[in-house]
């Protein structure tokens, strides 16, 4: 158990170490979830320690189970390694029960504990109307204000303010404006979840991250605009106008495109005569995207040689070479086109992509982009590029984990299309449900909830204290008000004995959803579920971890 305790105190002590105004970073949170450093808990794991990993099983197991809980609800990682850490240090003062006694109770403990739970979120379930005007394509004010809600307690203290209100509504623009594309509008939340899950998805390519520039200047991009990186681009190429027509091509664009092929010549007429031969059949290809599909714009991912450029321009094509791959198959997508690999693919209608509208070539954040302006619409769903600005790089990444975390958290609340109060209100009243049980099991989860929600709402309410005793945690505990949470206010100032006097964020307690602090329905039940299991398979594989030191 020392090996277990260890390996997960060191994580406790990371999370204590890194928010709020007591941690090395001076960044203030909201309860129940202190995102840390990029607005969630999982990142600091990730980036602390990983080799690490590989060789502890220990470890290993818990970082595991971090990343599935991440994944799965974007949130809570904090609280569930807090939780984690309490329970350790509270059995081992029960030095007479043995590892196997404590994996079989927590065990039997589960499905119980779910159950309990499940029970109290009935009571206080929030149901959310899930409707689209069939005329405007937006959705009603009952799903713009939940969905608002949502995202802004998940994003609650990561920031200031007006950061928080900002990102909160520009995710959920490019949420609403992605389903405002789709063909036909979600009927239910399942329908809902995949646009948000797509969106998620192939937010790592689209969101385009910008230094040195204001917050406020961030865009969702417009579903016929679709911005390209562009590295080797040159005013000569000013020569379009209203329209393009064009083709990918994923490779280079040359005469010696067989490279393989070896050819066996006896002079130097036959050489000249095979590289004329080559680019013949080049300049054929060329020709026949001009004449019979009016291409005149070439996206290529790999090499044009000069001499391939020149052939280009005198026959009125212009060539975008050396672009990335992912943008061009992002773009192949928008278009709803293929790409070509080789001049010797066939080519049809299918492979030529069309944009009505000027070219416009620009350096936003130190990069030169081009602007399709006008994409010819297509009948997929399109989700459109964001466009986020931050004053540094590491801002700027900050925020693109903050949406990402969103966006999780809009997924996992889209399961059901119900929520449920903030503020660790649930976990609140089912420790109050759990007080007058005798297993010590059940005592070891008591004290998780107790003290977790002790330590993160300390982190917002007191200065260099130490966090206060489990009897007085429980006095705070027992009060008229069943569905108390901690509730994120207003700007206050601290003292504190390591960093002097500083801004923070005074809270008080009451009902989440008087103020639209409110989480999506399984995630206590989901937290819950992974640290009973963590708990359980941690005194299993200690045990073995154990019997071979000790070998």
């Amino acid at each position: 158990m020392n090996d277990v305790k260890k390996i997960v105190h060191e994580m406790a002590e990371l999370v204590r170490g890194s928010y709020g105004p007591r941690g090395k970073e001076t960044l203030i949170f909201c309860p129940p979830e202190a995102p840390i450093l990029t607005s969630s808990g999982y990142t600091i794991f990730h980036y602390a320690d990983k080799s690490s990993c590989k060789k502890n099983p220990i470890k290993q197991l818990v970082m595991q189970t971090i990343r599935s809980l991440y994944r799965e609800i974007g949130d809570g990682v904090t609280q569930f390694v807090l939780m984690l850490d309490l329970s350790l240090s509270e059995m081992q003062r029960h030095h007479d029960i043995t590892l196997y006694t404590w994996a079989c109770s927590f065990a039997s403990l589960k499905e119980s504990l779910i159950k309990l739970c499940n029970e109290i979120a009935n009571e206080i379930i929030i149901p959310v109307k899930l409707e689209f005007n069939a005329n405007t394509r937006k959705p009603c004010k009952e799903l713009f204000n939940a969905a608002q809600c949502i995202v802004r307690t998940s994003l609650a203290g990561a920031f200031g303010s007006n950061a928080v209100e900002y990102l909160s509504n520009m995710v959920l623009d490019w949420v609403f404006r992605t389903v405002e594309g789709c063909l036909y509008l979600p009927q239910s939340s399942n329908e809902f979840k995949v646009a948000i899950a797509k969106i998620l998805h192939k937010s790592k390519a689209l969101i385009i991250q910008l230094q040195n520039g204001q917050l406020d200047k961030s865009r969702v991009a417009g579903h016929s605009e679709y911005l390209l990186r562009n590295p080797h681009y040159n005013r000569v190429y000013d020569q379009f106008g209203q329209s393009q027509r064009f083709v990918l091509l994923m490779g280079d664009l040359c005469d010696d495109m067989n490279l393989n092929i070896t050819l066996q010549v006896k002079t130097n007429c036959d050489v000249k005569a095979a590289l004329e031969s080559s680019l013949w059949a080049l300049e054929k290809f060329l020709l026949k995207l001009l004449h019979e599909y009016q291409v005149n714009l070439l996206l290529v991912t790999g090499n044009c040689p000069p001499h391939i450029l020149d052939l280009c321009r005198r026959h009125g094509l212009c060539c975008f070479y050396y672009l990335e791959k992912d943008d061009v198959l992002e773009l192949a997508e928008r278009a709803n086109i293929h790409y070509l690999v080789s001049i010797n693919d066939p080519v049809s209608e299918s492979n030529v992509g069309w944009n009505t509208g000027p070219l416009q070539t620009n350096r936003l954040g130190g990069i030169l982009w081009t602007l399709f302006s006008c994409l010819k619409p297509t009948s997929a769903i399109v989700v459109p590029q964001l466009l986020l600005y931050g004053s540094c790089k590491s801002l700027t990444q900050q925020y693109y984990y903050a949406i990402r975390k969103a966006l999780r958290v809009l997924c996992a609340w889209m399961d059901t299309g119900y929520s449920l109060p903030g503020g660790q209100a649930i976990e609140r009243v089912l420790a109050q449900k759990l007080l007058s049980s005798k297993d010590k099991s059940t005592a070891v989860v008591v004290h998780a909830l107790i003290g977790t929600w002790g330590i993160l709402h300390e982190n917002l309410t007191s200065s260099s204290q130490r966090t206060k005793g489990s009897r007085l945690l429980l006095e705070q505990l027992i009060l008229p008000i069943d569905y108390q949470g901690c509730i994120y206010e207003r700007k206050c100032l601290l003292e504190t004995k390591e960093l002097g006097r500083i801004e923070s964020h005074c809270v008080y307690q009451g009902d989440g959803r008087n103020i639209g602090l409110v989480h999506p329905v399984q995630r206590t039940e989901c937290i819950l579920k992974y640290y009973l299991d963590t708990l359980q398979q941690l005194c299993r594989i200690d045990s073995i971890h154990t019997i071979r030191k000790q070998k």
